[in-house]
């Protein structure tokens, strides 16, 4: 009887806490949810892909199984993560089982498994727009990489594999000693003391950055973009491969955000700064944002326009079909978020390195409690918590369902839960 009046009172005292803490309104329902694993196998990692796609990672019988939306794998004595395609249509992991590695992937409708002559696995990517897949595997020492129109052998490859839109160009790092090469479709670049690979551009010329000495540069391919910076701070290509996005450092001290478009002759220049970070880039148009600091005051930049910004703050990002600029900080009063310059107070805890989720064109956020999805009418200061759970996902707004979404565990068990 102790311990039934003992577990009674510490959910009286959660649920006290969470309503004194939030302030609530029962004018939303969002406690909608479905049950997508029962718990019969020990649940051991699970995760949402911001394309709207949940998996989960069982233990069955000290094995492994992996679920991605609802279809079961193969167990297997080792796996990986899977890794999705930019446009939610693609999906690829690694197994081993039966004493052979695996490549399992969707092909349309269908799942195609393919056993692998491999000693160990390798690395999965797809291009930028999510159409092409590149796969790698192990033989010993050499690296055997599938790309969608050949297959290639390399050794003592470094850092991320990359290929184009068109799946036709692939771009690799290679370490020789304490110097670097870029090697684009078997052709390698000069050394570089260190190199930072950016991305396609959308001719298939590969974006890079090269450090010799004392200075970084930027290169196109080949050719090099605008001067010599003494640090490159942060770089961005969209998944369409027609705008560059960079954060640099002058080498009179000063930051500066650089951008480069298809339609651009000229690069576009911004204005100098003390301090630059948090490079946002919108995902089909030539706008841009960032933080920066001047004289102990600190802005978000988009574009050209600087918005007022005190306290510490986080790393701006776009919504979804980026019409919206979002940061979220905490100020001298407390947390505010800031949407295209419009400043509000957060009456939550909320701290500015917080991941949270925003649906474009309504004032509502979503993120992940301890206990539960909460989402936050920032101009009603009314809170929606969902229904008590043991742990929380990453909170995601799915576009094509046009909700708020994270997984749940209760008991062992995996739930859905959405808006």
């Amino acid at each position: 009887m102790k311990a039934n009046i003992t577990i009674i009172s510490q959910f009286l005292l959660i649920a006290s806490v969470i309503f004194l803490f939030y302030p609530t309104s029962n004018n939303a329902n969002v406690n909608n949810y479905a049950l997508l694993l029962d718990g019969m196998d020990t649940l051991k990692y699970y995760g949402m892909d911001t394309t709207g796609h949940w998996w989960a990672i069982t233990k069955p019988f000290g094995k492994y199984r992996l679920y991605i939306d609802g279809i079961e794998g193969e167990v297997c004595d080792d796996i990986t993560y899977p890794v999705i395609s930019p446009d939610a249509r693609q999906w690829s992991y690694y197994g081993y089982y039966n004493s052979v590695i695996h490549f399992i992937a969707n092909e349309g409708d269908s799942i195609a498994n393919y056993e692998l002559d491999a000693t160990d696995f390798g690395e999965n990517v797809y291009s930028p727009t999510g159409e092409y897949l590149a796969y790698s595997y192990f033989q010993s020492g050499t690296e055997v990489i599938v790309l969608p129109n050949r297959t290639i052998k390399v050794t003592n490859r470094y850092g991320k594999l990359f290929i184009d839109n068109s799946g036709t160009s692939y771009t690799i790092m290679g370490k020789h000693y304490n110097s670097y090469v870029i090697n684009i479709n078997g052709k390698e670049s000069t050394t570089f003391d260190s190199i930072i690979p950016i991305g396609y551009w959308h001719n298939r010329d590969f974006i890079y950055a090269g450090f010799n000495g004392s200075s970084w540069d930027i290169y196109q391919g080949e050719k090099q973009i605008g001067t010599s910076y003494s640090q490159v701070l942060d770089a961005i290509v969209n998944k369409a491969g027609t705008i560059l996005a960079m954060l640099v450092r002058l080498n009179t001290g000063r930051c500066m955000c650089i951008v480069v478009g298809a339609d651009y002759y000229d690069p576009i220049y911004g204005k100098t700064y003390d301090n630059v970070w948090g490079l946002a880039l919108h995902p089909t148009e030539m706008i841009y944002g960032y933080g920066a600091t001047e004289h102990s005051r600190t802005f978000v930049v988009q574009s050209a326009t600087e918005y007022n910004a005190n306290g510490e703050i986080g790393r701006p990002f776009y919504s979804y079909n980026g019409d919206e600029l979002i940061f979220t900080a905490m100020g001298e009063f407390g947390p505010y978020i800031n949407v295209n310059g419009k400043k509000t107070d957060i009456r939550i805890s909320l701290y500015q390195d917080d991941i949270i989720a925003k649906k474009p064109g309504e004032e509502t956020i979503a993120l992940p409690t301890e206990l539960t999805l909460l989402i936050y009418n920032y101009a009603k200061n009314e809170s929606y918590p969902h229904i008590l759970c043991d742990a929380v996902s990453n909170v995601i707004y799915n576009a094509h369902s046009n909700r708020y979404e994270a997984l749940g565990v209760i008991n062992n068990r995996l739930y859905m839960l959405w808006e």
